[in-house]
Protein backbone atom coordinates (compact mmCIF):
# COMPACT_ATOMS: atom_id res chain seq x y z
CA UNK A 1 0.00 0.00 0.00
CA UNK A 2 1.49 3.33 -0.96
CA UNK A 3 1.52 6.54 1.05
CA UNK A 4 -0.88 8.34 -1.32
CA UNK A 5 -3.58 5.71 -0.75
CA UNK A 6 -3.05 6.00 3.00
CA UNK A 7 -3.41 9.80 2.83
CA UNK A 8 -6.61 9.43 0.78
CA UNK A 9 -8.03 7.03 3.35
CA UNK A 10 -7.20 9.43 6.20
CA UNK A 11 -8.93 12.27 4.36
CA UNK A 12 -11.99 10.12 3.66
CA UNK A 13 -12.33 8.33 7.02
CA UNK A 14 -10.39 10.47 9.51
CA UNK A 15 -8.13 9.27 12.29
CA UNK A 16 -7.43 7.10 14.08
CA UNK A 17 -7.62 4.72 11.17
CA UNK A 18 -6.67 1.06 10.97
CA UNK A 19 -5.64 -0.14 7.53
CA UNK A 20 -5.19 -3.84 6.81
CA UNK A 21 -3.56 -5.17 3.66
CA UNK A 22 -5.27 -8.46 2.80
CA UNK A 23 -2.50 -9.35 0.35
CA UNK A 24 0.06 -9.20 3.17
CA UNK A 25 -2.16 -11.21 5.52
CA UNK A 26 -2.60 -13.88 2.84
CA UNK A 27 1.10 -13.86 1.98
CA UNK A 28 2.11 -14.36 5.62
CA UNK A 29 -0.46 -17.14 6.06
CA UNK A 30 0.83 -18.94 2.96
CA UNK A 31 4.43 -18.58 4.17
CA UNK A 32 3.46 -20.19 7.45
CA UNK A 33 1.65 -23.05 5.68
CA UNK A 34 4.69 -23.58 3.47
CA UNK A 35 7.02 -23.65 6.48
CA UNK A 36 4.83 -26.31 8.13
CA UNK A 37 4.43 -28.35 4.95
CA UNK A 38 6.53 -31.29 6.19
CA UNK A 39 4.53 -31.71 9.40
CA UNK A 40 1.65 -34.16 9.45
CA UNK A 41 -1.72 -33.38 10.98
CA UNK A 42 -1.39 -29.73 11.95
CA UNK A 43 -3.88 -26.89 12.02
CA UNK A 44 -3.29 -23.15 12.09
CA UNK A 45 -5.28 -21.16 14.63
CA UNK A 46 -5.34 -17.37 14.84
CA UNK A 47 -5.50 -15.91 18.36
CA UNK A 48 -8.65 -13.81 18.11
CA UNK A 49 -7.56 -11.70 21.09
CA UNK A 50 -5.05 -10.08 18.70
CA UNK A 51 -7.80 -8.80 16.39
CA UNK A 52 -11.59 -9.00 16.54
CA UNK A 53 -12.41 -7.19 13.28
CA UNK A 54 -15.17 -9.36 11.77
CA UNK A 55 -14.23 -8.51 8.17
CA UNK A 56 -10.61 -9.56 8.71
CA UNK A 57 -11.69 -12.67 10.60
CA UNK A 58 -13.94 -13.67 7.68
CA UNK A 59 -10.90 -13.35 5.41
CA UNK A 60 -8.74 -15.44 7.78
CA UNK A 61 -11.52 -18.05 7.83
CA UNK A 62 -11.51 -18.19 4.01
CA UNK A 63 -7.76 -18.81 4.12
CA UNK A 64 -8.43 -21.96 6.13
CA UNK A 65 -7.30 -20.97 9.62
CA UNK A 66 -9.23 -21.66 12.77
CA UNK A 67 -9.36 -19.34 15.75
CA UNK A 68 -8.20 -19.67 19.34
CA UNK A 69 -10.42 -17.94 21.87
CA UNK A 70 -10.24 -17.39 25.61
CA UNK A 71 -13.73 -16.08 26.36
CA UNK A 72 -17.30 -16.77 25.33
CA UNK A 73 -17.44 -13.28 23.80
CA UNK A 74 -14.56 -14.22 21.50
CA UNK A 75 -16.31 -17.50 20.64
CA UNK A 76 -19.42 -15.50 19.67
CA UNK A 77 -17.34 -13.15 17.47
CA UNK A 78 -15.85 -16.22 15.79
CA UNK A 79 -19.28 -17.69 15.10
CA UNK A 80 -20.48 -14.30 13.79
CA UNK A 81 -17.43 -14.26 11.50
CA UNK A 82 -18.47 -17.57 9.95
CA UNK A 83 -16.12 -20.01 11.67
CA UNK A 84 -17.57 -23.48 12.08
CA UNK A 85 -17.69 -24.81 15.63
CA UNK A 86 -14.93 -27.35 14.96
CA UNK A 87 -12.59 -24.51 13.86
CA UNK A 88 -12.99 -22.63 17.16
CA UNK A 89 -10.66 -23.60 20.00
CA UNK A 90 -11.77 -22.29 23.40
CA UNK A 91 -9.00 -22.08 26.01
CA UNK A 92 -10.55 -20.63 29.16
CA UNK A 93 -8.45 -19.15 31.94
CA UNK A 94 -9.97 -18.20 35.27
CA UNK A 95 -13.59 -18.53 34.14
CA UNK A 96 -16.62 -20.00 35.84
CA UNK A 97 -17.83 -23.50 35.12
CA UNK A 98 -20.98 -21.96 33.60
CA UNK A 99 -18.88 -20.29 30.89
CA UNK A 100 -17.26 -23.61 30.07
CA UNK A 101 -20.76 -25.15 29.94
CA UNK A 102 -21.80 -22.49 27.41
CA UNK A 103 -18.79 -23.38 25.24
CA UNK A 104 -19.74 -27.04 25.46
CA UNK A 105 -23.32 -26.25 24.38
CA UNK A 106 -21.95 -24.22 21.45
CA UNK A 107 -20.05 -27.37 20.41
CA UNK A 108 -16.65 -25.67 20.11
CA UNK A 109 -13.38 -27.41 20.93
CA UNK A 110 -12.47 -26.95 24.59
CA UNK A 111 -8.81 -26.90 25.56
CA UNK A 112 -7.81 -26.85 29.21
CA UNK A 113 -4.14 -25.98 28.95
CA UNK A 114 -3.47 -26.32 32.67
CA UNK A 115 -5.37 -27.67 35.61
CA UNK A 116 -4.78 -25.19 38.41
CA UNK A 117 -8.21 -24.81 39.92
CA UNK A 118 -11.14 -26.91 41.09
CA UNK A 119 -13.22 -25.35 38.27
CA UNK A 120 -10.86 -26.70 35.61
CA UNK A 121 -10.77 -30.11 37.32
CA UNK A 122 -14.58 -30.13 37.42
CA UNK A 123 -14.69 -29.25 33.73
CA UNK A 124 -12.53 -32.25 32.91
CA UNK A 125 -14.97 -34.53 34.70
CA UNK A 126 -18.07 -32.92 33.18
CA UNK A 127 -16.79 -32.56 29.62
CA UNK A 128 -14.19 -35.30 29.29
CA UNK A 129 -15.30 -36.18 25.75
CA UNK A 130 -14.61 -32.64 24.51
CA UNK A 131 -11.44 -31.79 26.46
CA UNK A 132 -7.97 -31.88 24.92
CA UNK A 133 -4.75 -31.43 26.82
CA UNK A 134 -1.78 -29.31 25.80
CA UNK A 135 1.67 -30.80 26.21
CA UNK A 136 3.74 -28.76 28.63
Amino acid sequence: MNIDKIKEAVIEYGTPLYIYDLKIIESQFLKLKKALRGIDNYEIYFAIKALTNVSILKFINKLGAGIETSSIEEVMVGLKSGFKEDRILYTPNGVSISEIEIAEKLNVKINLDSIKSPIEASAIILFSAKVSFSHM
